[in-house]
C-alpha cells in the first residue's frame, strides 16, 4: 500500500525538543527474548514489554534515551503502545541500519509507535515497515496528543494506512511545536 505523509496539526518549532540528559536504555535480543539495559537497570522479556518498561521508567524519572544499535527489531503482530510519553528519545543508529517492522491486520490502531500522549518526544534514525491490510487510521508513526516532539531522519517503507501523524482531535488533545525533519516515506 503506499503510504502518504499526512501530518496533522504541525507546527514549526526551531528549537525542538528539549530532552533530560537521563539514562540511556540499549535494546538487544531476538525473537521472545530481548532486553533494554542501562548502566543501572535492566528489563527483559518481549521486545514490546521492554522498550514499553524502559519508556514508563524514563518518561518518570526526567526524560531519556532508547537506543535501538544497527538490526531488524520484529515485534510480529505486536506494537509499541506508550502512553503519557515524557521527555523521551527513540533513536536507531540510521536510519539505513535500523529497522522496526510488524504486521498485523487486526480492526485496530497497530502503530509500531503508537503514541497516546507525547511530549517532548524524539523519534529518529531508524526506518519503519508497518505491515498489514490496509486500515485508514493504522500509520506508522502515531503522536496522538503531542506536543513538541520530532520525527527526524526516518524511513517508512510500509504502511496500513498513512506515515506520520500528529493528532490532536478530541476535546482535551492537542497537536502543538511538532517537527517532521528529513523523512522518507514510500511503500
Amino acid at each position: 500500500m503506499a503510504a502518504a505523509v499526512a501530518v496533522v496539526g504541525v507546527g514549526l518549532s526551531p528549537a525542538g525538543p528539549a530532552h533530560a540528559a537521563g539514562e540511556t536504555f540499549v535494546v538487544s535480543g531476538s525473537g521472545t527474548s530481548w532486553t533494554a539495559a542501562s548502566p543501572g537497570r535492566n528489563f527483559s522479556g518481549t521486545l514490546k514489554k521492554v522498550v514499553q518498561d524502559a519508556e514508563d521508567y524514563l518518561s518518570g524519572s526526567g526524560g531519556g534515551t532508547i537506543s535501538f544499535p544497527a538490526g531488524t527489531y520484529d515485534l510480529g503482530s505486536d506494537y509499541f503502545k506508550l502512553e503519557d510519553v515524557q521527555d523521551v528519545t527513540f533513536e536507531g543508529a540510521s536510519r539505513d541500519s535500523t529497522i522496526i517492522k510488524n504486521v498485523n491486520s487486526s480492526d485496530s490502531d497497530t502503530e509500531p509507535f503508537n503514541f497516546s500522549g507525547a511530549f517532548n518526544v524524539t523519534v529518529k534514525d531508524l526506518t519503519i515497515s508497518a505491515g498489514g491490510a490496509p486500515r485508514n487510521t493504522s500509520d506508522a508513526i502515531d503522536l496522538d496528543n503531542g506536543n513538541n516532539s520530532l520525527v527526524q531522519n526516518v524511513r517508512i517503507i510500509d504502511s496500513r494506512g498513512r506515515g506520520i501523524i500528529f493528532d490532536g482531535k478530541n476535546t482535551s488533545w492537542s497537536s502543538r511545536g511538532n517537527r517532521v525533519s528529513n523523512c522518507l516515506i514510500s511503500g
